[in-house]
């Protein structure tokens, strides 16, 4: 779906309040060739540093971080220790529930937990996988896979009976989904159309 090598990362439809605002997962398998500044799997936003939601590595570092804006301010949570590797395949989800118990696992294990505020109620414009809203951010370098966006914190042994899993784009609480690399342009675009409806 998304390869650095083209250049392609791709923006998003707009997200209604109520898609980012209470329970939410973001899951992708991840690619990295290196760790660019900042570099995203998935910035949902109106801009740099309001409202965003974020999954990105630690500054060129290979920790993992969840991100939330609420307005300006915002909260965060990283892995204690490098959790991304580059030259393989690795399954990357980030969850926060209606309570705000926030949780990242890498490939089905959870990797760090912590307690964060939810996002604001608010319509997200400036929406991208891949790319950051903010313009100092280096661009995702590598390939990524079955990006995924739920209205729902899924548990680790959801995430683990689907995450090897090629969805069928209809499953209950799925609200975003590319799948696969880019030999499936036509399908992406379908996909892409789905996500604008049910948005």
């Amino acid at each position: 779906f998304f390869s650095s090598r083209t250049r392609h990362t791709r923006s998003l439809c707009d997200w209604s309040s109520d898609v980012c605002s209470s329970d939410l997962t973001i899951e992708a398998w991840a690619w990295y060739d290196s760790f660019n500044n900042w570099s995203r799997i998935v910035d949902l936003g109106n801009g740099a540093g309001v409202d965003n939601i974020l999954l990105a590595n630690d500054a060129t570092s290979g920790k993992l971080c969840f991100a939330i804006y609420s307005g300006t301010n915002w909260q965060d949570l990283r892995t204690s220790n490098p959790v991304l590797e580059t030259k393989q395949w690795i399954h990357l989800a980030a969850t926060i529930d209606s309570s705000g118990n926030t949780k990242i696992y890498k490939n089905g294990l959870e990797v760090g937990s912590s307690r964060l505020s939810l996002p604001n109620n608010t319509r997200r414009t400036k929406n991208y996988i891949g790319r950051s809203n903010w313009n100092d951010n280096g661009y995702f370098q590598g390939n990524m896979s079955e990006v995924r966006i739920w209205n729902k914190a899924r548990t680790q042994a959801e995430i683990q009976a689907d995450m090897r899993k090629r969805l069928t784009g209809k499953e209950a609480n799925l609200v975003a989904y590319y799948p696969r690399s880019e030999e499936h342009t036509s399908e992406l675009q379908s996909h892409s159309d789905l996500v604008c409806r049910l948005l």
